[in-house]
């Protein structure tokens, strides 16, 4: 059955899980901040540095709200091979994203992380820089350097924004 469930009676798991508090009431989110569409679809969005903050260490989407919900309990079944896994979590590693050319990020990433459009694969060093920021990794002034430079204006930017907040 594709149907809509009501929440549980009295749940808020999602909104107290959410991230970057999107979730407002069951069903209903702001997507100017959510996090998985701004670690995912392919939009010039403007994103807030709190918002940035918020998202933490998410890579690529979120599903902090899903995870955490009583309608989807046992639901999930991995029926589905997702060949190659090994061979691609070599490339996860936010730092080889940061090293990587935009032609090896759609050559290696895109393919199975298709919500990123070639347009804007940009998106992954800022999600790669994010993960870093907001963890316990620091980027270094190497790195740093030659992002200052990246052809991409929003890495630009958002190098800059690293360089002055480390």
């Amino acid at each position: 059955d594709q149907s809509q469930q009501p929440c549980p009676e009295n749940c808020a798991n999602c909104l107290k899980s959410c991230p970057t508090k999107s979730l407002s009431a069951p069903y209903t989110m702001n997507f100017k901040t959510c996090a998985s569409r701004l670690t995912t679809i392919s939009d010039n969005v403007e994103v807030q540095l709190e918002t940035l903050k918020q998202i933490g260490e998410w890579l690529y989407g979120c599903d902090a709200c899903q995870d955490c919900c009583p309608n989807n309990k046992g639901k999930w079944k991995e029926e589905e091979d997702f060949p190659n896994l090994n061979f691609l979590s070599a490339f996860m590693d936010p730092k080889k994203i940061l090293e990587m050319t935009y032609e090896e990020i759609d050559k290696l990433l895109r393919p199975k992380f298709f919500y990123i459009k070639p347009p804007y694969l940009w998106r992954w060093k800022i999600n790669a820089m994010n993960v870093l920021f907001n963890g316990s990794h620091k980027i270094d002034a190497r790195m740093i350097k030659s992002l200052s430079s990246d052809e991409n204006e929003f890495v630009r930017n958002f190098a800059y924004h690293i360089s002055q907040n480390q």
